[in-house]
């Protein structure tokens, strides 16, 4: 059998961040520290500008420039706009490291005959209180 990488692992810290931060934002976690519009700035700004031309050239295989705009810090607008980004993008990498693990659990076991790896959108378990519409 073969033993899981680095990478394995680091897939794994990665979605329990990712899931921790999920359920830190909201006011019913011990964690809970402050609403998450209000810890939009432009480091999210930026990360969501990254998400944004990865996600272009996924789909397109062409690469764009995205010159950022001046943040709209004090624009309730802007801050959701950048929040919902942001989840958005965490909900992917979270569906994309899932997959990933499902990958390397089925080479691992010789599954390839038996499973897929594919995880369908609604089984990720982030975001299911409806803040954010994720198709």
């Amino acid at each position: 059998m073969e033993v899981p990488s680095k990478e394995f692992d680091q897939l794994v810290e990665q979605n329990i961040a990712i899931s921790r931060a999920d359920w830190d934002a909201h006011e019913t976690s011990w964690d809970f520290q402050r609403n998450e519009l209000l810890s939009i700035d432009t480091s999210t700004y930026m990360e969501n500008i990254d998400y944004k031309k990865e996600k272009h050239f996924e789909e397109t295989g062409e690469h764009i420039d995205i010159s950022p705009a001046a943040p709209k810090l004090s624009s309730l607008e802007w801050r959701m706009e950048q929040y919902k980004t942001k989840w958005e993008r965490k909900f992917m990498q979270l569906h994309k490291n899932e997959e990933e693990l499902n990958h390397q659990f089925i080479d691992i076991y010789g599954l390839q005959d038996e499973l897929t790896p594919d995880v369908p959108l609604n089984e990720i378990t982030i975001l299911q209180q409806g803040e954010i519409s994720i198709e």
